[in-house]
């Protein structure tokens, strides 16, 4: 059955992504938005949009009834789910066969042979594929639970029975740390995929992470597009793949590609997929099977020449594949760095909000898979994910050095963001020689989150000129009608001096200004001459906010009046705040109880993940300001300690 309207049951990057082939294919296209997504993007990259709920994403995004009635009254042919929400749900697949709707992804029968973690373990054990130790522990008591897990051995890892992409997942190191991990994890897993069972594993403690891209049509043809390493993790969660993977043997390769064939012809697999192995030096395990598009599916693209979308949804429209495995050669190598919307050096805190500026640099080398634009907000509720990069070269080397250009050159202003992480990694010399593993980020974090912040005449220089620019054109400053903002403050025989001052976190820049003959000359509050620069670095004013881009890293800095000099480095924080708008999902304390520095007194969850707040004092809990599942706003005061 030929598609002709195609419902993408998404948001971001992927739902543009998807919608730019379906174009190329002659397919029209429906976006589905929540409240907050109603002008975001991704609905202006499809012919229509239709509203399926409210923020919450268990209301729209992985509410299966209001997906199916906005596909029937679109009237569209088949739902294309992308990855993450409903894209593994095999009750969604089967509703959509049910209701005659083409599920662009396998069957329902085949995602619920992959679906449950701990069933397809049981399925590759018995085709000879290597697995870990492990257990379901989604239909017994915590008594027996902690038994087994005792009988595998700590370390072990916890993981979301249902689900991908790092949510539901926590390493655990001792019996003592395990029931709030696996509380935590349950959760997780529950708010990202709707289902709450868990899997217990033995966990590697330094593997690599590879995966073979694999397609199967409906006349039992299955072909494999190679590898990607996607070693580079934080929080169980790829941020850099590429493909492909260096440093593994030809016969090593060769088996994994047959592991992959061997398990999709098991479960008559009919659809783009890509089997999950963890490797441990040569040896080599199976982890799970994502039944969908994959986010790194770009890289995979980007060396085989192969438009994987259209194949996947040729696939579902009943085509063979034309090609044959002789024909599928790989040429060169991808890198694919993820940006998100977040700040390394608070431990990947979420940084939703509005973007002001978003320019991503283009080249013939690089390609932007990208979900926003300038103007659109970062939500709280869903996956941080601003984009991707992927950069494609004769050799890594080239790689490399087109993805290190497309980083610094890619400007986002108004999100707190991990560019210079993505960036400081490139530049490291284990990742150059390849010698990195699933800790690598978590080994070296506090060298690759740092930033060194240089005050020099030409950011002095800058940070004015860029204000000043801003206050004579009226652009993206609160004058508050005064009309000192609306000028340049020269007056004709006045000494017209001005000092501004700005903020960066705790750092408070002065800087005097004379203004002789309509023409400016800068002085520091020291009265050094700063000397005008032809190319000043590059910048903007959002609302009194200047954002500097200072090689790869985005700086930020408030304009203050110098009249306003007030003090508060010494105003005492009355309670614990919350550090990004979210959910409350657990708290630990209850008034009266003693805490300890450094206890987590409650667990927030933002952007789908789960965030402890931790108490910065010892005290007593004076005032608890909110329940479990009241929401939040960024620096609301969440708990008192006395």
């Amino acid at each position: 059955m030929m598609i002709k309207r195609l419902l993408i049951a998404n948001r971001g990057e992927i739902a543009v992504r998807i919608a730019k082939t379906a174009r190329k294919m002659g397919i029209e296209t429906v976006a589905v938005y929540s409240d907050s997504d109603r002008d975001t993007l991704h609905t202006k990259s499809c012919d229509k949009k239709i509203y399926i709920g409210s923020s919450d994403a268990s209301k729209s995004y992985l509410n299966i009834k209001n997906i199916i009635t906005a596909a029937k009254k679109i009237e569209a042919d088949a739902i294309h789910p992308g990855y993450g929400f409903l894209s593994e749900n095999y009750t969604f697949a089967e509703k959509c066969e049910k209701e005659q709707i083409i599920f662009v992804g396998p069957s329902s029968k085949t995602i619920r042979a992959m679906a449950v973690k701990t069933k397809a373990r049981n399925l590759v054990n018995i085709l000879k594929v290597p697995v870990l130790p492990g257990f379901d522990a989604s239909e017994t008591n915590m008594k027996s639970i902690l038994k087994k897990a005792d009988e595998i051995g700590y370390p072990i890892m916890i993981k979301a029975a249902f689900g991908g992409g790092g949510r539901g997942m926590r390493a655990v190191y001792n019996k003592k740390n395990f029931i709030n991990a696996y509380e935590s994890a349950s959760r997780e897993s529950l708010a990202a995929f709707g289902k709450d069972n868990l899997l217990i594993e033995k966990l590697v403690s330094s593997p690599r992470h590879i995966e073979v891209q694999i397609a199967a049509d409906n006349q039992g043809n299955i072909l494999h597009f190679f590898e990607r390493d996607c070693s580079i993790q934080r929080k169980n969660q790829k941020i850099i793949e590429e493909a492909p993977a260096l440093n593994i043997d030809k016969s090593i390769r060769e088996e994994m590609y047959n592991a992959a064939i061997k398990i999709a012809r098991k479960i008559k697999y009919n659809s783009l997929g890509t089997v999950e192995f963890l490797m441990d030096k040569e040896k080599f395990y199976f982890m799970e099977m994502n039944t969908r598009l994959q986010v790194e599916h770009a890289i995979t693209e980007k060396i085989t020449g192969i438009d994987l979308v259209e194949m996947q949804i040729n696939i579902a429209e009943g085509k063979k594949i034309a090609l044959k495995q002789t024909d599928v050669i790989a040429s060169g190598h991808a890198i694919e760095a993820r940006l998100y919307a977040e700040d390394p050096e608070e431990d990947y805190k979420p940084s939703p909000g509005k973007i002001h500026r978003f320019a991503a640099f283009s080249s013939k080398y690089i390609r932007n898979d990208i979900g926003f634009e300038s103007g659109d907000e970062i939500s709280p509720y869903y996956d941080s994910m601003v984009g991707k990069i992927i950069a494609h070269g004769r050799n890594r080397k080239d790689a490399l050095l087109y993805m290190r250009k497309a980083l610094v050159n890619t400007k986002i202003f108004g999100i707190k963001n991990n560019k210079y992480l993505l960036y400081n990694v490139l530049l490291h010399k284990d990742f150059i020689n390849g010698s990195y593993d699933t800790k690598f980020l978590l080994n070296n974090i506090k060298i690759l989150s740092k930033h060194k912040k240089n005050y020099t005449d030409k950011l002095k220089y800058s940070l004015v000129s860029l204000w000043l620019k801003a206050r004579l054109n009226k652009k993206n400053i609160n004058t508050n009608s005064e009309i000192w903002l609306t000028t340049n403050r020269y007056r004709i025989n006045v000494d017209s001096k001005e000092e501004l001052q700005f903020i960066e976190d705790d750092k408070k820049i002065s800087i005097l200004i004379d203004y002789i003959n309509h023409s400016q000359v800068y002085r520091n509050i020291n009265q050094e001459i700063i000397i005008p620069y032809n190319n000043t670095l590059e910048g903007e004013v959002f609302y009194n906010i200047i954002y500097i881009q200072d090689g790869v890293y985005t700086r930020k800095f408030e304009i203050s009046n110098s009249s306003n000099n007030e003090d508060t480095s010494d105003i005492v924080k009355k309670g614990l705040e919350s550090p990004m708008p979210g959910k409350v999902v657990k708290v630990f304390f209850k008034v009266g109880d003693k805490v300890d520095n450094n206890s987590v007194v409650m667990m927030v969850e933002a952007m789908k993940m789960e965030h402890s707040i931790i108490s910065d004092r010892k005290g007593i809990i004076k005032k608890i300001n909110c329940m479990v599942g009241d929401w939040v706003d960024e620096g609301a005061s969440l708990v008192e300690i006395q």
